[in-house]
């Protein structure tokens, strides 16, 4: 058939763009099930985008309208490019719902998506404010009326109510099934569905009944009721723990494992029975006094200086155990020779963890490799720059020296003995030249006498762009750096290690202070 011909030609039209180059050393063709891949090339790098152009990019690099991005660094919101990896659209603007809202394609920054809601194009948060159609308007002071709950009417009492499109007091007067205001106690007084709501495709009046889970229940007079699955309780003598309703017969009033219990009576854990006053360690009680809780499970204190790693204690200054990433090591020989990968254990002399923000992967010490994120590459085919491959001629100039990124675990004591520790969060990041530079803020300087004094202000601190690992935003890092450098702005250089401490178990200035007792 001539439809099948014209396809036939256009996919044989379409192959030499898909052999076209997707990156610095790799070309993108189709394979036999016509998904895409990349083949290696040392041709000039180029990214395949879905609508058939060929624009210049990285391998990492993401097609928006007629230029490329990089996604770890960069949004695309409908054809245009803006700072900041991983952000939401609001039209053609980049922005990040942790700050702010997008309704009906209008940014607003008053609140942020987390906690608000869209009223047409106004975001707004519900302690006050409910919305009426696409306005806003204050609950106490005015309700929404009309069949189509878009008229917003000013309240002359408290007790005023809608019927269709008027207000009336609920006190004194009823709504009628045709919305006519009728004063209590008429031989013609009605129920009605004063302008209702829908309850699983029924009308209800909310003024007399509610909802639960598509189930209409009626409202009784002077109690308190709420929803649970799709009965409706007295809070007073009932409890919903998961969506079952329990008859609170002892003063129930605190849910644990799907269980009601009165805290004054027993301690709950998990879905065993406590005495009161007890503090849960999974289900089961523990003394903080004299034990520990790790992940759920309670080990004796035997040490005052205990810590957790993952569901086992041990002690971080006993040599012989070595904690990894909630892993729990025994080390057969020397420590020193020992190190983490992710949360495993590797023999340093004889081989090397290569890391990104994801991955940890161990490879076999070799002279003519090196590691570049959590790739290993052969130093003289290929170089590296801030975690990323790329061929040897084009190797970015750099002036600095290569910084560590080190393992809170791997920290040695000669490392720490005479060097000062800044603690802080990483917050905004520019590139000038061939340097990165974050600013640090809420930045602790922790003091070898076990004390940490807060800086009133943000810390500079520069890096080589190429020779050092990428810092994430948003996260913890500890530096250790010499006494003579000013703590204002920093510059990372070989002589200084840094780790990251968001995912520690404990108190990331205890986990300090514990490396540093180390000294003596």
């Amino acid at each position: 058939m001539p439809v099948k011909k014209k396809e036939r030609k256009k996919k044989k039209h379409r192959s030499p763009v898909l052999e076209q180059q997707a990156g610095i050393d790799s070309v993108v063709r189709q394979d036999r099930r016509g998904l895409l891949r990349t083949v290696p090339s040392k041709r000039k790098s180029q990214v395949c985008c879905e609508d058939g152009q060929v624009l210049p990019g990285s391998p990492d690099a993401q097609c928006c309208g007629n230029k490329t991005f990089d996604p770890s660094s960069h949004t695309c919101c409908h054809g245009y490019v803006s700072p900041g990896g991983g952000l939401s659209c609001c039209g053609q603007i980049a922005y990040s719902r942790t700050n702010a809202s997008c309704c009906a394609g209008q940014l607003s920054k008053e609140y942020n998506e987390m906690v608000s809601q869209c009223c047409g194009t106004k975001a707004y948060y519900h302690t006050y404010d409910l919305c009426c159609g696409d306005e806003l308007y204050n609950l106490t002071t005015h309700t929404c009326c009309g069949a189509e709950q878009n008229i917003i009417l000013k309240k002359n009492t408290p007790n005023d109510k809608c019927c269709g499109s008027t207000l009336f007091n609920e006190d004194t007067h009823t709504c009628s099934v045709d919305m006519t205001i009728i004063s209590k106690g008429s031989s013609i007084e009605g129920t009605g569905l004063n302008g209702g709501q829908c309850c699983n495709s029924k009308g209800y009046n909310p003024n007399l009944d509610m909802c639960c889970s598509g189930v209409i229940h009626t409202l009784k007079p002077g109690i308190h009721q709420e929803c649970c699955g799709g009965s409706a309780y007295d809070i007073k003598s009932s409890v919903c723990c998961n969506g079952t309703l329990y008859q609170a017969t002892d003063g129930e009033t605190v849910c644990s494992g799907g269980i009601p219990f009165n805290p004054t009576n027993e301690t709950v854990c998990g879905k065993v029975t406590h005495e009161s006053g007890q503090h849960c360690c999974g289900n089961h009680i523990f003394k903080p006094l004299t034990d520990i809780c790790c992940r759920g499970k309670s080990h004796p204190r035997t040490n005052t200086g205990l810590l957790c790693c993952g569901s086992q204690p041990y002690n971080p200054a006993n040599s012989s155990f070595k904690c990894c990433n909630g892993k729990l090591h025994a080390l057969s020989s020397h420590p020193r020779s020992w190190g983490c990968c992710g949360e495993g254990l590797i023999d340093l002399q004889t081989h090397e963890c290569c890391s990104s923000k994801d991955q940890h992967l161990v490879f076999k010490k070799d002279s003519e490799f090196s590691c570049c994120g959590h790739h290993h590459y052969k130093t003289s085919l290929d170089s590296c720059c801030a975690g990323r491959l790329i061929q040897k001629h084009k190797q970015a100039q750099s002036t600095g020296k290569a910084c560590r990124l080190v393992h809170i675990a791997d920290i040695e004591d000669s490392a720490v003995c005479n060097k000062r520790v800044l603690m802080g969060r990483m917050h905004s990041l520019a590139i000038q030249h061939s340097r990165r530079v974050y600013v640090m803020i809420d930045v602790l300087e922790v003091m070898k006498n076990k004390s940490a004094v807060p800086l009133s202000h943000p810390t500079i601190i520069t890096v080589d762009h190429c020779l050092c690992p990428l810092l994430n935003l948003g996260a913890t890092y500890a530096l250790w750096i010499p006494h003579n450098m000013t703590i204002d702005s920093v510059t990372l250089e070989n002589s200084v290690e840094m780790t990251e401490l968001s995912h520690l178990e404990s108190c990331p200035v205890f986990t300090i202070l514990q490396v540093m007792d180390k000294c003596k």
